[in-house]
């Protein structure tokens, strides 16, 4: 974070454009030092991590809905 911290400006005009949704401060650190390829990269690293916290959100709501209906504390249906 220190690194980012010190090739990123604060007042960034693309850390403050609210239109444009790909512009993080790990992909615009790439795009200073000119590797474009890396800066989608890490969007597509950043898209991975989402995913995988939303499935495993979704996994383990379902096991702990199952778990309290087995034991009569939630709903019957499941």
């Amino acid at each position: 974070m220190v690194i980012i911290s010190s090739i990123v400006s604060a007042n960034d005009p693309r850390l403050l454009d609210t239109k444009n949704v790909t512009a993080s401060p790990f992909t615009i650190v790439f795009q200073n030092i000119g590797l474009e390829i890396a800066a989608v990269i890490m969007n597509a690293v950043i898209l991975t991590s989402v995913l995988s916290a939303a499935n495993s959100g979704m996994y383990v709501s379902s096991r702990q809905l199952f778990s309290l209906s087995s034991h009569d504390y939630g709903p019957k249906s499941v």
